[in-house]
């Protein structure tokens, strides 16, 4: 196992790496070796450091005195001594040890042992900016400052990445999501448009929930894209008149992109504010930090001189009036409340937006104490925050799902979110019934069946909530298709989240 450490350290300076990194956090090897839970050996190998300290060794012989080589280590393991842990303390122990071999030029850092640790130790929108940098602090002390200490953790804008240097919280700072949102960071300060960064919003769905699949951002859809978008930005040879017809995320995108490139953009909403449905995450707690994905998109619609034409409905005649060379159509998608099941109205059925505002036909309705189910085809973000939202209102919130537990559409195993409510659920007194369809609602009863036995169960509730898909709202398309160049983005193809209406607004921007 030595020799395999050893051969791909070599690989990699020989091939143009300036160092190496031996990774000795998240539940991994290095990090075993030194956890009392994962090495009970009795040899030699059972020492604590041993294993860390000839592994060290044998690669700087490898990759030679003038080459780079740290140590990452998880600062806390969220692990008591009980539990075979080491918690923060022990581990500033460790890496005062591994330092104090001299081997190492840096010490960088992370959190947990793996696994559902990952959804804290790479925190969403839930966790504080900078939380970590007070272990970054207690590392740097407890190895006195002898080599560089990187501090990472939410570290979302450079004045935060400032503030810890300037604190001696850490000596260099570890920015990767903020530089995944907005890979022009460091260029921007330097042109002194700190203004207009991108700043990461902890929405984790693009990069970390998705990791097993290929990276994306939620905010800058060229992330893993970066050759197939740079095939469709090519210069424009002819300034054309663009209408975007929607203001939620598809089209916002259009139009930055589309006036980027140097097209005369209009952006057409029939409402009293940008953003769609997506602008619903107003109120929903945390979630309200994904706001700033339309801010940012909002702010350079303005500085773009993008024409944004408010509470204006599109329709054929406009579009004839307004005579554009090309139109983006993302006109978005309308809630639905339709569940596909029989029903005698004895419960009322409201869609996830009405469930969001408290409102149903247009009269508001209690949360606190209500009973409330909530059938959760989707399975994913929106539902998810929905049901979070009703159960801290004041709900008590069941939930019914086809699946085989909660949250299948929120990502791949090691999804953040899907960790986090899988342990959120519990505390806010939710009940998941997996596997599970309702079958109909009669006489003020609700029945659900179990999709493999077939058992029925039949409950009251003081409302149901359908979390089905919004139906797109395309009736333009066929219309307009036939007399201007037309492409259709974002939920008015089919309802999905604003990761996929926003790739395909930017992509839409780019083909005109």
């Amino acid at each position: 196992v030595i020799e395999g450490f050893v051969r791909w350290a070599a690989v990699a300076v020989d091939n143009g790496m300036d160092g190496v990194e031996l990774h000795g956090a998240h539940g991994y090897l290095i990090h075993q070796s030194f956890t009392p839970s994962r090495n009970r050996r009795t040899d030699r190998w059972g020492e604590p450091l041993f294993f860390v300290t000839t592994l060290a060794r044998r690669v700087r012989e490898a990759i030679g005195p003038d080459k780079v080589m740290g140590f990452r280590i998880s600062a806390d393991d969220y692990r008591s001594a009980e539990s075979g842990g080491l918690g923060h303390e022990g581990l500033c122990r460790v890496a005062s040890e591994v330092i104090g071999t001299g081997l190492f030029d840096y010490l960088n850092h992370s959190e947990g042992m793996g696994g559902a640790d990952y959804a804290r130790a790479i925190g969403s929108y839930r966790y504080p900016l900078g939380e970590y940098l007070p272990l970054a602090r207690n590392l740097r002390k407890a190895i006195g400052a002898a080599v560089p200490v990187v501090g990472v953790g939410r570290i979302a804008t450079p004045d935060m990445a400032e503030q810890a240097l300037v604190d001696d919280d850490c000596d260099l700072v570890g920015m990767t999501r903020a530089q995944i949102a907005d890979p022009d960071l460091v260029r921007k300060l330097e042109r002194r448009e700190g203004h207009r960064i991108r700043v990461c919003t902890g929405a984790n769905q693009g990069c970390i929930d998705r990791a097993r699949l290929g990276i994306t951002c939620i905010q800058n859809p060229e992330v893993g894209e970066e050759n197939r978008f740079k095939a469709l930005d090519v210069p424009i040879t002819e300034r054309k008149r663009v209408l975007v017809v929607g203001g939620g995320p598809a089209g916002m995108k259009a139009a930055e992109i589309a006036a980027r490139r140097g097209h005369e953009v209009t952006l057409a909403e029939a409402g009293p504010r940008l953003g769609g449905r997506f602008a619903m995450v107003r109120d929903l707690g945390a979630a309200s930090n994904l706001l700033s994905v339309l801010s940012w998109i909002e702010q350079e619609l303005a500085l773009l001189d993008v024409d944004v034409l408010m509470n204006t409905a599109v329709d054929e005649d406009f579009v004839a009036d307004f005579r554009p060379d090309s139109v983006v159509l993302a006109t978005g998608s309308a809630p639905s409340a339709d569940l596909e099941a029989p029903t005698d109205g004895s419960v009322p059925v409201m869609s996830t937006d009405d469930a969001v505002v408290g409102k149903f036909d247009g009269f508001e309705f209690a949360v606190e104490g209500a009973r409330s189910l909530v059938v959760d085809i989707r399975a994913t973000y929106e539902t998810a925050l929905v049901i979070e939202s009703l159960a801290r209102r004041g709900s008590s919130v069941t939930v019914s799902t086809p699946f085989l537990h909660f949250g299948m559409g929120m990502g791949t195993g090691r999804s953040t979110h899907l960790n986090d409510y899988l342990r959120l659920l519990p505390t806010l007194g939710v009940e998941v019934l997996p596997s599970t369809r309702l079958t109909r609602i009669a006489e003020g009863r609700v029945h659900l069946d179990d999709v493999y036995s077939g058992r029925s169960l039949a409950e009251t509730y003081d409302f149901v909530v359908a979390g089905v898909s919004p139906k797109p709202q395309d009736g333009l398309y066929p219309l307009l298709r036939q007399t201007v160049p037309t492409v259709l983005v974002g939920d008015a193809v089919a309802p999905r989240t604003a990761l996929e209406a926003i790739r395909e607004g930017d992509r839409a921007g780019r083909a005109v």
